[in-house]
């Protein structure tokens, strides 16, 4: 077991969550097919408490909705990935040279978020909670995306993961928890139009809208 209140080290998580040691062996087949959709399916990704600019993403699920565009054009990755027990959310995030995520926390969820470096170049770092690590390519960092998390990376290049959402137990899904995934998959999809991702993205910056969805959360 891990000494860390924050991540899972790699004897637990490689028990609790076999795929890591599958996906992690074909580490460079994802990074391949990465770079291969970089150019054409990588997004900028929207998000109230980030800079536009920053982050990147070419999402093959999200909170349990299918994008079927990136799916398909990421046969490799969604055929490694289409087998995990508990998968809420798929895709590769990229993190632009300069870019900084400042501190910030999900809304509670029984979910691990699981990183594994694809493109890592030097001076990229992330910290949960009082804990800093360094991602590497062909690794994972599984960790509680509820405690405050942030990352950053003072490279000039691009910083590329996988990036997983599981249930941290498959077979107890809280029904809180699935109805917020099943609002967000579809504030997913709405937002994949113009006049759609303008009012997602109006709505995530109302204090009092994330307040409420906090609440409701069980948040702080």
């Amino acid at each position: 077991m891990s000494d860390s209140p924050y991540f899972i080290d790699r004897e637990d998580y490689e028990r609790r969550f076999p795929f890591t040691r599958a996906l992690g062996a074909d580490w460079k087949r994802l990074r391949d097919e990465y770079l291969s959709v970089a150019q054409a399916r990588i997004r900028p990704w929207h998000d109230a408490h980030i800079k536009e600019g920053d982050w990147h993403a070419c999402v093959l699920q999200f909170s349990g909705h299918r994008d079927r565009g990136n799916w398909e054009r990421c046969p490799e990755t969604a055929h490694l990935v289409s087998g995990i027990p508990g998968l809420v959310t798929a895709g590769f995030f990229v993190l632009a040279p300069g870019a900084h995520l400042p501190p910030h926390r999900n809304y509670p969820r029984a979910v691990y978020r699981c990183h594994l470096g694809l493109v890592i170049p030097e001076d990229c770092g992330f910290r949960v909670g009082g804990e800093t690590r360094e991602w590497r390519e062909g690794e994972w960092l599984v960790f509680d995306p509820n405690h405050l998390h942030e990352a950053w990376n003072r490279s000039d290049r691009f910083r590329a993961i996988l990036l997983l959402d599981v249930w941290c137990d498959p077979d107890h899904r809280p029904l809180k928890d699935r109805l917020f995934h099943w609002l967000d998959g579809h504030r997913y999809a709405l937002a994949q139009s113009p006049a759609g991702r303008a009012f997602v993205r109006f709505m995530s910056r109302r204090k009092r809208f994330r307040r409420l969805v906090n609440f409701l959360m069980g948040g702080d």
